[in-house]
């Protein structure tokens, strides 16, 4: 036999629990919402200070690097200074220096030349002396003896042109009158000193013959295309005479070497027996003997001295 039966099942619980459970979701889902919230902000904190301490760190570091670099520079530049400096302190010493030098030479060489000047100014003035007073004094000497010596050709009246003529007259015969008293004086005075050298020189004469021995120059060309031997003897100017270099020559051409090419062999055998027989000490004489034995002659283009 079939039988039925009802059950009321009351839901109320369940959805109680439910609208509990609900609201407990909710406050989780809030609390995980807040939770996320917070963590982000915390993490973008957290990034926001590191990005600031690595950049305070980085700036840091840069300052401190360019800190030591800027104190080695200027350690550098601060010794560059003094070494300058004192560069600067050596060539100031030096342009001083050169300066006095400079100075003290330029004024020697002021002195020199100022001297120099003078001296060819003194040698010009007596070089030109001559012609100045030529110029200054027997140039117009001249021109007044011209004019009042000489025969003067006037214009004057009929009257006293005789009178005229016999004073001009006179006055040329009276300048030619001291003119011939002044030759015949001259003449007279040259005359004088004739006689005076004449009878002075005459009445000399050389008692004893004395030996001189004068400096000399033997000098003997040969010509290279021809056979010719050409010599010659020179002696100082204050002794040069014909005579004397003639008597020289004359002995000079006699002179021959031991084996007839060249006469220095010979000049030196004469100067040793002239040196054997002089009065010398024998330190003088070995002396004079070994300059001659180391001396050679002189070549040269076109002969041998």
């Amino acid at each position: 036999m079939s039988s039925t039966l009802y059950v009321n099942v009351s839901t109320e619980p369940m959805a109680e629990s439910v609208h509990e459970m609900t609201s407990h979701v909710d406050g989780t889902t809030v609390a995980i919402v807040a939770m996320k919230a917070a963590t982000v902000i915390a993490e973008q904190n957290a990034a926001k200070s590191i990005c600031e301490n690595v950049d305070r760190g980085f700036h840091s570091l840069v300052l401190s690097q360019l800190s030591q670099k800027c104190a080695k520079a200027r350690s550098i530049v601060d010794a560059k200074i003094q070494e300058l400096n004192h560069f600067g302190m050596a060539l100031r010493r030096i342009h001083d220096q050169m300066d006095m030098d400079f100075h003290r030479i330029a004024g020697r060489y002021s002195k020199v030349f100022k001297s120099l000047n003078n001296t060819l100014k003194a040698r010009i003035y007596e070089l030109d002396r001559a012609a100045t007073e030529l110029a200054t004094v027997q140039m117009p000497r001249s021109m007044r003896r011209m004019l009042n010596g000489g025969v003067q050709t006037p214009i004057y009246q009929r009257e006293s042109l005789f009178a005229v003529q016999v004073i001009a007259s006179t006055i040329a015969r009276k300048t030619t009158s001291r003119s011939i008293e002044l030759m015949c004086g001259l003449l007279q005075k040259t005359a004088t000193l004739q006689a005076s050298m004449t009878r002075i020189t005459d009445n000399e004469s050389i008692k004893t013959s004395t030996q001189v021995l004068i400096p000399a120059v033997f000098f003997e060309a040969d010509d290279l295309n021809l056979s010719i031997s050409d010599r010659s003897v020179h002696i100082p100017d204050f002794l040069g005479t014909k005579s004397i270099e003639s008597a020289i020559l004359q002995d000079f051409q006699k002179l021959t070497s031991a084996d007839g090419s060249a006469i220095s062999g010979s000049i030196k055998d004469q100067a040793k027996l002239l040196l054997s027989k002089a009065e010398l000490t024998d330190r003088v004489r070995s002396k004079a003997l070994e300059l001659l034995s180391g001396s050679q002659p002189l070549k040269a283009q076109a002969g041998q001295v």
